[in-house]
């Protein structure tokens, strides 16, 4: 009988073993604290939410460097005034605690935060965004923010764009809804992340005047900013820059009609044209 006992006993630690073991094997392993470190280092772009592919003037680059430094570029809602804004590379920290990664950023007025003007609008207090990698290697991460209830995907971006759109551009084509009348149009991009805008009027280029005109590229994502002479409201516009190459420069955006909710893509070619002295 005891010899029958201890047979049993034996038996259903093997059982419990094996059972532990396949549980083990089937639980999906999230990434160790050390791969995250080693892999996180660069720029990410975010490309879908929740599944579906991300807009592309609600992206944001999130820059990862050595030593818990970095910084981010997004378009954003002020959390005080609720206007549209834009973060220029802002310089943010973080440190990694297992899976989870904590943001540090400060969106206060400056460029990079409230829009030009908006001086006495109060400085919100420092963010910090804690969001569980799931999943990372070389070139994509996927990542949960708010606690499980939001889920994102980033690609890691290997270009940089900010110094091969300085210069002069006209437009050549464009397709899509957003056609602005034709694609018939100069920007002049300066090196100060400013910018200048020229329409074709009676066969000469003539600038428009505006109370500033300004521009960011972080990798391959560009954001201009612009406010109308004798007007006090601040524009945005985004794109993504599919490349630029020999002389010619592709943009593409991803958007959504905020009435009718339906997504639809504009794309926009430039060709650069030559300045002397630059």
């Amino acid at each position: 009988m005891k010899t029958t006992n201890k047979f049993l006993a034996l038996a259903m630690m093997a059982m419990a073993m094996f059972f532990n073991s396949c549980s083990d094997d089937d639980d999906p392993v999230g990434p160790s604290q050390q791969e995250i470190e080693t892999k996180i280092v660069g720029k990410w772009k975010s490309v879908t939410n929740e599944g579906k592919e991300t807009l592309t003037n609600e992206r944001f680059i999130e820059t990862y460097e050595n030593g818990g430094t970095g910084f981010v570029s997004s378009c954003n809602v002020h959390p005080v005034t609720k206007e549209m804004g834009w973060i220029n590379k802002k310089a943010v920290s973080y440190t990694i605690s297992g899976s989870y990664v904590a943001v540090k950023d400060n969106m206060d007025g400056t460029q990079e935060g409230n829009p030009v003007g908006n001086g006495s609008t109060p400085a919100p207090e420092p963010v910090e965004n804690k969001q569980q990698i799931l999943s990372i290697d070389n070139n994509k991460m996927s990542v949960s923010r708010q606690d499980g209830e939001v889920l994102i995907n980033l690609e890691k971006v290997t270009v940089d764009y900010s110094q091969d759109i300085i210069g002069m551009w006209e437009g050549v084509e464009m397709t899509g809804p957003e056609t602005y009348g034709d694609a018939h149009h100069r920007i002049h991009y300066k090196a100060d992340g400013t910018y200048e805008y020229f329409s074709l009027e009676d066969g000469q280029w003539v600038a428009l005047e505006d109370e500033f005109e300004e521009w960011n590229v972080d990798g391959d994502w560009l954001a201009t900013r612009w406010q109308n002479k004798d007007s006090d409201v601040v524009n945005y516009e985004w794109w993504d820059i599919d490349y630029i190459k020999d002389g010619i420069m592709k943009w593409s955006a991803l958007r959504e009609d905020a009435k009718t909710g339906k997504r639809f893509t504009t794309t926009f070619t430039w060709k650069k044209i030559e300045i002397e002295g630059e």
